[in-house]
């Protein structure tokens, strides 16, 4: 439970007191200081708390020897990452999951353009890791290598690789249109640009 109560707390900051109550059973958290039964919360809350408690459970299962279980090497597979989720949370899901397992691998599919979206601005978040930057949109993004990354986009027929190993950055055929969403990705782009005419 202390691993589970952990990747909780990391995952949502306005979560406390993560807890089993009894008669009836059931899961319950507070929120501002008022505790709800997790049924009472949000699809996106729900989707998220069941896939952190599902994986940080599994994770102590499997490394009980570990202090902290939640940093253990694993292989994740989740299929449509994004079923049930808010645009908002879409474009938080995937950094909210790196940063709660460090070590973990993730295999995702999705059909949605804020994951594609996400994904490049984790990408270009690294290229930028070293400059400072107080923009909230920038600072909360987890750096993501393009070394430990691939992105695939699946066909009927076939299997393309998209990302631009040059630019490590997907592949703008595909980013172009999903990069109008993104005011984040554009504010590190800018960043970059001003740092290479500094030069």
């Amino acid at each position: 439970m202390e691993a589970v109560r952990k990747a909780i707390e990391q995952l949502f900051p306005d979560i406390s007191a993560p807890h089993i109550m009894l008669n009836p059973l059931r899961f319950a958290v507070k929120i501002d200081g008022t505790r709800l039964d997790i049924m009472q919360l949000s699809d996106g809350y729900k989707t998220m708390l069941s896939l952190v408690i599902d994986l940080a459970s599994r994770m102590a299962l499997a490394n009980p020897h570990m202090d902290n279980p939640l940093e253990a090497k694993a292989v994740v597979m989740i299929d449509e990452v994004d079923l049930h989720l808010h645009p908002e949370w879409q474009r938080r899901v995937v950094g909210d999951l790196l940063r709660v397992f460090p070590r973990a691998q993730f295999i995702l599919t999705s059909h949605s353009p804020y994951i594609v979206e996400a994904v490049n601005n984790h990408l270009m978040r690294f290229h930028v890791r070293d400059q400072v930057t107080s923009s909230p949109n920038i600072s909360n993004l987890y750096p993501l290598p393009a070394n430990d990354t691939a992105v695939y986009y699946l066909q009927k027929d076939a299997i393309e690789d998209i990302m631009d190993k040059e630019l490590g950055l997907i592949d703008n055929k595909l980013i172009h249109p999903y990069n109008v969403l993104s005011e984040a990705y554009d504010e590190m782009r800018d960043l970059q640009w001003a740092e290479r005419t500094d030069d």
